[in-house]
């Protein structure tokens, strides 16, 4: 994303460390509260681990050492979602 700005949301998932992250940036919707906003990013996360545990566990990947985030714009630098955050979303 070349101009974020602040609130905005990105998906991050490297399969090995430190093989860099493929990220998944998340579009806010119109009207989109940030509630649903998180959640989406939350479903987005989930599918791509989901993904990751499925081939893990039907021998197409050996064990691996993986990272999986939500990143949010704040303060001109992407930070971590806060977990506790995560977990209400998806609630």
């Amino acid at each position: 994303m070349s101009n974020p700005i602040e609130g905005d949301l990105k998906v991050v998932y490297s399969p090995q460390v430190p093989v860099p992250c493929y990220e998944v940036v998340m579009v806010r919707r119109r009207g989109e509260t940030d509630a649903a906003y998180l959640e989406r990013a939350a479903f987005t996360l989930d599918a791509v681990v989901g993904l990751s545990i499925f081939e893990f566990e039907n021998n197409i990947k050996p064990d691996y050492s993986d990272y999986a985030a939500i990143l949010r714009y704040e303060d001109g630098d992407w930070c971590d979602v806060d977990e506790n955050e995560y977990d209400q979303a998806l609630a």
